[in-house]
C-alpha cells in the first residue's frame, strides 16, 4: 500500500514540476527549425508532444499508484489485482494528458518558416558579397527582421549597402541578385 502511496506522490511532484519548468516540445521545434531551414526541407514547425514527455509519464505513474492505493486500501485488493487495475487507470488518464496536451500545443504559433519562402522578397547586403563567395542579407519577412548566408546568382560580387532581390535557395543560403 505504501509503495503505491509513494509512486502516486511522486507522480503528483513530477507532475507539477513538469508543469512550473518544463517544456515538452523543445526536441520537436529544435529538430524541425533546424532540418528545415539547413537541409533546405520543408519539415512541420508544429512542436510535437512524445508520449514519453515528463508529463505524461508522471501522469501515468500518478494515476497508477493512486489507483493502486485505492484498490489496496479500500478494496483490500492484492497487489497484482491493484496493479492491473493502477495500469488500466494510469493508462487512461495519461492519454487524456496526451490528447489535452496535443491541443494545447496546437494552438501556439510559430515564427519560423522555410528559406523557400523568402524567394522573391528583398533585402539589404549586410556583409559583401566577394566574387563566387558567401555573404549576408538582411530581410523583412512576416514583420520579421533577420539576417541571411547569400551568395551571388552571377558570382560576381555586390557590394554591402545594395538593395538585392532573393532568386532562389541553394543548401541554407539564399541566391540573390541585384536590383
Amino acid at each position: 500500500m505504501l509503495v503505491f502511496l509513494t509512486l502516486a506522490l511522486a507522480g503528483f511532484v513530477l507532475l507539477v514540476f513538469g508543469w512550473i519548468f518544463g517544456h515538452d516540445h523543445d526536441f520537436g521545434h529544435d529538430f524541425s527549425h533546424d532540418f528545415g531551414h539547413d537541409m533546405g526541407h520543408d519539415v512541420d514547425q508544429e512542436g510535437t508532444i512524445s508520449i514519453f514527455s515528463l508529463r505524461v509519464l508522471a501522469t501515468f505513474v500518478m494515476g497508477f499508484g493512486a489507483a493502486g492505493f485505492v484498490c489496496v486500501w479500500k478494496y483490500k485488493t492484492n497487489n497484482l489485482a491493484a496493479s492491473i487495475a493502477g495500469s488500466g487507470f494510469g493508462f487512461a488518464i495519461a492519454t487524456l494528458m496526451y490528447s489535452f496536451m496535443r491541443i494545447l500545443t496546437k494552438q501556439q504559433g510559430t515564427s519560423s518558416f522555410p528559406l523557400s519562402s523568402l524567394v522573391g522578397s528583398e533585402g539589404i547586403m549586410i556583409v559583401a558579397i566577394d566574387p563566387d563567395e558567401t555573404g549576408q542579407v538582411g530581410i523583412t519577412f512576416k514583420g520579421q527582421y533577420d539576417t541571411y548566408l547569400a551568395v551571388a546568382k552571377s558570382g560576381k560580387a555586390i557590394h554591402k549597402g545594395k538593395s538585392v532581390r532573393v532568386v532562389a535557395v541553394s543548401g541554407n543560403e539564399l541566391v540573390v541578385e541585384e536590383n
